[in-house]
This record gives C-alpha cells, structure tokens and sequence, in this order.
C-alpha cells in the first residue's frame, strides 16, 4: 500500500517527497526519517509543535503537546476518539445523518483520493473505504490510530491507507486530493481554525469538494446547564462567513445540522422526527456542516 501511494505523502518540515530508506521513509532535504509501522500505517511528526501559544486555551494546548510527545506502540484494545461501540444512540444518529450530508454533496468525488482529517475512531473514513479509490486516515492521537486500523483489520479494508500526524502541519502532497472532510475538530478559536483549513484546502486539488464542520454559538451556553467546562469555541454565521472569506473557493453552503440534544434520544430510529421536531421549534442547532469546492 505505501509503496503504491508514497508519492501522496511529504515531509511535514519541508513539504519535500519521501523515499524508502530501510523500512521507513527519508525526507531527501532534511534527511529526517520517518517510521513505518505496516504496509498502510506511518507516523509522519513535524519536529516541532505548530506555534499556538496565547492562540487557542492552555488545556487544548497541553494536549496538543502531550499527543506530539506520545510513542506510538500497538495495542489492539484501544478506544479512539467518537468511538460508536459504547456511544449514546442519539450520538450514533447524528453521525449516520452527518454521514449521508456528507455522501450527498461529496458525490463523485468521494470515489476519488478521499482523506479524513483528525478522523478518530474512523466514524466516516471506514465508512466511506470500500466506495474511495483510496482513503488516506490522519490522526494524531495513538488511541485513535490503533482502534481505526484495527477496525479496518476486522472489516478486511484494502484501501485505507493510516497516518499519525499534525493536521496543522499535513504531511500530504498540495493539490492532491479529490475530496477531504475534518469533523467535530474546527473548535479550537480562529487562529486554528484559520491554519486548519488552510492544510485542508492546500491539499486539496482544484474542484475538490471539502465538508468540514463548526460547533453553533448558541448551543454552547447550555453545557454551562449541565456544569460541563470546556475551551471549545462556537460561531454563529457571520463569524463563519468572516473565515471562509479569507479563502479562494468556487462556492460554499452553511447549514444547521444536529437540533435535538442526542442525550434524549431513546431509539436511534427516533432521531429523524425528534430532530424535526426540535427544528420546528426553533431550537438552535448543535453545529454547522460546511460543505464547498475549492476553485
């Protein structure tokens, strides 16, 4: 698998193209090697941290920074992140509705290079395998990694091709791509939202199709209600317009998506109408879905 699509892959110092180097990947410029795990599975860490002190909150930061620092080592048993076996049925809704959103407007495109950034336990890039011509999986957490790959062990993937690294530092050839998502991630503030999709767009080629998605500022005051504390940062639509207008792009849409708490969802089947319902009246939705092209 890699030796077929190495060529997708660069240094994420540089940008430079990789070559084989006795089981691992060797930039040609800085001469930094990378370790390959499996045939579909390599680790491609920048040599530093993208600067992002006094930009997002300290915890995220020190996460950030923990996760940088982690060696990766196998384990089988992992749980990585929005992992759907032990999820509530109203978060398995949403994910399955987020999913077809995704399929609708990615059409075509999605048979092409489709990678999934920040993609966790691989809710959507294992989902969309057996339909890409290749699907490229980043993540940098090693709980996250370890549980997809294992998945997609258990599915009998052939086409996903595993990468642990930085998606504020892509180590992904620009203007590659025929389509790309990055889920439940754009949450940090604008400065990394800003660089974020900045690599996505990069990497993605010309008339590619991206989906990305935002958490609604109106919806974050209720987690104070259930006395949950968290650095995540919300956006109404002006403030969304004001980012994407900082980008080239051929056309893009906003739209609600998620207006029933998934925390009252009884049944996965009743998730369509109580979202109906909750829409009906008014209530704001949890995200934004951001679906455009690229020019």
């Amino acid at each position: 698998m890699l030796r077929q699509y190495h060529n997708l892959l660069r240094c994420p110092n540089c940008q430079t193209p990789l070559r084989y180097k006795n089981k691992s990947l060797e930039c040609a410029i800085c001469r930094r090697t990378f370790p390959i795990f499996s045939d579909n599975l390599v680790e491609l860490l920048p040599s530093k941290p993208y600067p992002l002190e006094k930009l997002v909150g300290k915890k995220y930061l020190a996460t950030y920074i923990h996760l940088l620092g982690d060696k990766f080592e196998w384990n089988p048993l992992a749980r990585g992140w929005g992992d759907l076996s032990r999820a509530p049925k109203g978060y398995k809704a949403f994910i399955k509705n987020e999913r077809k959103v995704i399929e609708e407007f990615l059409g075509k495109s999605l048979s092409g290079l489709f990678c999934d950034v920040s993609g966790g336990a691989g809710n959507y890039s294992l989902y969309y395998a057996n339909v890409a011509k290749l699907v490229v999986h980043c993540d940098l957490d090693v709980n996250s990694i370890n549980c997809v790959y294992e998945r997609s062990k258990q599915c009998k993937l052939e086409r996903a091709l595993f990468v642990r690294c930085d998606y504020l530092q892509l180590p992904l050839a620009s203007n590659t791509f025929d389509s790309i998502i990055c889920m439940d991630t754009l949450e940090r503030g604008y400065p990394h939202e800003l660089r974020l999709l900045m690599e996505i767009l990069r990497c993605l080629k010309p008339h590619g199709r991206f989906v990305v998605d935002f958490q609604n500022k109106s919806r974050i005051p209720c987690s104070s209600l259930f006395k949950m504390e968290s650095e995540n940062v919300g956006y109404d639509c002006n403030a969304l317009q004001k980012i994407f207008s900082q980008f080239d792009l051929k056309n893009y849409k906003i739209k609600p998506i998620g207006h029933v708490p998934i925390g009252i969802v009884p049944f996965e089947k009743a998730y369509t109408s109580l979202d109906k319902m909750f829409q009906l009246f008014l209530v704001p939705s949890a995200r934004w879905i951001i679906v455009g092209e690229k020019n």
